[in-house]
């Protein structure tokens, strides 16, 4: 019963009427709200969403900054831990591509698209190197999952 009441007091705390010009909530009014609100740059860990295509957004959501983008001390660890991580997640992605591809289960059909949902809402929303690098470990699990799982054969699932 309170939850739209919740709803329009979490829009009117973080400024959506006082950004956009719609006085509802509206698709149009959250994508506007999110290009506006992604033009504060408050320092130097915060970039731009909306001048990004949307691959270039999902890789630094999940791999930026980047060893040569480094401009203080907790960007250069974060820098490391994505090193790291794009190493790891470049070669399961080759190993997948050169092993044997066959028909998915239907449980690996359901994690991709959750995949997919969370990266497209998370790339276009999150416009800081801090908060993405813990929003990131919301996808990469079920990335590492999928890449690491090997196809099902003929025999009976146990699902």
């Amino acid at each position: 019963i309170v939850a739209p009441y919740i709803f329009l007091f979490l829009l009117d705390y973080v400024g959506y009427y006082s950004v956009t010009d719609y006085d509802q909530f509206t698709i149009k009014g959250f994508l506007n709200f999110i290009d506006v609100r992604s033009r504060y740059a408050h320092s130097d860990s915060f970039y731009n969403v909306s001048e990004m295509n949307y691959i270039y957004a999902i890789f630094t959501l999940l791999f930026r900054p980047l060893i040569f983008e480094v401009k203080n001390i907790f960007q250069l660890v974060i820098s490391i831990e994505n090193l790291i991580l794009l190493i790891i997640v470049t070669f399961l992605i080759i190993k997948k591509l050169l092993s044997k591809l066959s028909i998915p289960h239907s449980i690996t059909i359901t994690l991709f698209f959750y995949m997919i949902t969370l990266l497209f809402f998370l790339s276009i929303s999150v416009g800081n190197f801090g908060i993405a690098s813990r929003q990131k470990w919301m996808v990469l699990p079920i990335l590492l999952v999928l890449l690491l799982t090997k196809p099902l054969t003929n025999e009976k699932s146990k699902y």
